[in-house]
């Protein structure tokens, strides 16, 4: 309870200064969100390249070229870079959903759908399940990514975990590539390349997904 005046003050003045650090950290964030888009496209396209201490060291003015439009455009790409289907660089598979029935959801495998693709680690999911023949238990490190509805969702598995056949899980072990390059750069690639359904929803098949084309630095 405020008994006087400069209770009041201070209590204004802390709550101001409160404020105002919020004010701060969302201007923060928002340059910093800036700043991730622009880098984003650069670094993809191969027009700003790195030195392995981070510091760019070479810009390339090429307005045709980036990362989405290499599987509908014929464009020239950086010396050693190189562009190849994503099923001659990862390995990857499809996940299931098992029959609602015999208790099949009182399992301890964690069984993820889209709705949990919503960051790039991926801590929370839909059910868990048991270990059936027709589910496929992805190792930890795992990224996964969804082909239908909200295509180009991504993220990486923290556990042990299975997920439904709208999922493609890209493999540690036998893929080529470095997972987290693959991570920021598929999202643009599967979104530019789904096409739309009976019911105007966005996805992509399997054979499909295997024949995009990814642009891969060295």
């Amino acid at each position: 309870v405020c008994r006087n005046e400069e209770q009041q003050k201070l209590i204004g003045q802390v709550l101001s200064d409160q404020e105002n650090l919020v004010t701060h950290y969302n201007d923060l964030i928002a340059l910093h969100e800036k700043r991730f888009a622009y880098l984003s496209y650069e670094l993809l396209s191969g027009r700003l390249r790195l030195k392995k201490n981070g510091i760019a060291i070479e810009f390339i003015h090429n307005d045709l070229f980036s990362c989405m439009s290499v599987n509908n455009l014929d464009v020239d790409i950086p010396d050693q870079w190189s562009v190849k289907s994503l099923g001659a660089v990862a390995v990857t598979s499809i996940g299931s959903t098992p029959p609602k029935k015999d208790n099949n959801y009182n399992g301890v495998i964690p069984w993820i759908t889209i709705s949990d693709l919503g960051g790039k680690f991926i801590s929370s999911y839909s059910g868990q399940v048991d270990a059936l023949k027709n589910v496929k238990v992805l190792p930890p490190g795992t990224l996964i990514g969804s082909f239908k509805m909200s295509v180009g969702r991504f993220g990486f598995l923290t556990e042990p975990s299975a997920t439904n056949e709208a999922i493609i899980a890209i493999k540690p072990e036998g893929t080529d590539e470095d997972l987290n390059f693959l991570y920021y750069c598929l999202p643009s690639v599967f979104k530019e390349n789904a096409t739309l359904n009976g019911q105007g929803l966005p996805l992509l098949n399997t054979a499909k997904i295997k024949s995009l084309q990814v642009v891969l630095p060295p």
